[in-house]
């Protein structure tokens, strides 16, 4: 009697990428449309529109996140040619309140009068994670950094932003 053996696929399947993390084509090459003004004859001027580019990249990064633990982040993205767009009133509301924001934290980090007392909060909301600051809590951010920079958008795109760089009490 012979003797049969099966033979085992010992195959281990891997994420596509795993260890790239840049634009996969070249910088000059943006998504958006260009339009340059080219002197014609006559002193007339003739508008060019440059087409965007299409292309792909990929990014890899080990995290630590509050709440969740260490993850490894993968992102595959592909940007198509579009025209420029035009912002509506709301848009440009957001991107001030984010400028806004991103300014205040700046400032918060250099204030040595407040350093510690945001550092309490900071740590004091990793040790529970219900604790938050107009609505926003410390899990899902990596940084004091990135979660102060929340709050600060949220607040300024209430109007209610801090005179002080010290961040507000912890909602009840």
């Amino acid at each position: 009697m012979a003797l049969i053996r099966k033979k085992i696929s010992n195959v281990d399947l891997m994420p596509a990428v795993d260890g790239i993390s840049r634009k996969l084509a070249l910088r000059r090459e943006t998504c958006y449309e260009q339009s340059i003004n080219k002197g014609g004859e006559g002193g007339g001027n003739t508008q060019i529109v440059i087409p965007g580019h299409t292309y792909m990249g990929v990014t890899t990064k080990d995290v630590r996140i509050y709440g969740h633990g260490t993850a490894k982040r993968v992102r595959l993205f592909m940007r198509k040619s579009t025209p420029v767009p035009q912002l509506t009133v709301e848009q440009i509301q957001r991107r001030l309140a984010f400028g806004t924001g991103n300014a205040w934290v700046a400032a918060a980090m250099k204030d040595l009068t407040v350093i510690s007392a945001n550092q309490a909060k900071f740590l004091a909301a990793t040790q529970d994670l219900t604790k938050t600051i107009n609505g926003i809590s410390v899990a899902g951010y990596q940084s004091m950094r990135g979660w102060m920079s929340a709050i600060a958008i949220s607040l300024a795109a209430d109007n209610k932003l801090p005179e002080t760089h010290a961040l507000p009490n912890f909602d009840a």
